[in-house]
């Protein structure tokens, strides 16, 4: 993109018309006004708002689908300083089945930002199992007692877990499950640091880590066939 700022100040050069410069690469909010315009003033010698305008029109392109979501976009985003370049990229298009919303060149980029991030999760959280969610199973069911306070953890040799600042400032009561508010018998919300699988014994802003536990007031029967451990009198004896 530096590049390009480059080149396109170097062709305003000779140029006398007024010209619109429309950026729809995905960039960091405040790329176009902070970075790429001041390469075009700088090699053109022209000023924006007066001989030129830099504008951003995102476009939300979906890979074996493009030219689709081209035609039918959800909504079209023009971001621009000035009525007269709203205007061209309206002509552009205005004509498209969808809502045009015209906005700060700043807000259009971060529009840009926030979807591709929010897809970005969506995919990544969805690419966990089918039910984005994934679930390990003790090979021996734990009973629990009533009124015993329970931690349920897991360890992470890299990444992060899904977690909420303060969900658990307030007791949480799924029955006949009590999850205790943080304070109430010390932390809740544990965590801890290591190499290896550690007991838990920190905790922060009483955040809630997304560790919950698979639990059934009834098991299964039990089906697994007797075995003959021993006998007693022996086979053959006599009494």
């Amino acid at each position: 993109m530096l590049a390009l700022a480059h080149d396109l100040g170097l062709a305003m050069r000779a140029k006398a018309d007024r010209h619109v410069f429309v950026f729809r690469s995905t960039l960091v909010p405040g790329t176009v006004e902070d970075v790429l315009r001041p390469i075009i003033e700088a090699e053109s010698g022209k000023k924006d708002g007066v001989d030129f305008d830099v504008c951003f029109q995102p476009e939300f392109l979906r890979e074996g689908s493009s030219i689709r979501d081209y035609d039918r976009p959800p909504f079209t985003v023009v971001g621009a300083n000035a009525p007269a370049a709203t205007a061209r990229l309206r002509e552009l298009f205005g004509h498209l089945p969808c809502e045009f919303h015209v906005t700060s060149v700043r807000s259009a980029e971060m529009v840009k930002y926030c979807c591709n991030n929010f897809h970005a999760l969506k995919i990544t959280f969805a690419n966990e199992t089918a039910s984005g969610w994934q679930q390990m199973n003790f090979a021996t069911p734990i009973a629990v007692t009533a009124n015993t306070t329970y931690v349920a953890s897991y360890h992470l040799n890299v990444g992060f877990p899904a977690v909420s600042d303060q969900g658990l400032a307030a007791a949480v009561d799924n029955g006949p499950l009590h999850a205790l508010a943080s304070g109430t018998s010390g932390g809740n919300g544990v965590y801890a640091y290591g190499a290896s699988s550690v007991f838990p014994n920190q905790t922060w802003n009483a955040s809630n880590y997304w560790v919950d536990v698979v639990f059934v007031t009834t098991l299964a029967p039990d089906t697994t066939p007797p075995t003959v451990t021993g006998v007693t009198p022996a086979a053959g004896s006599i009494s």
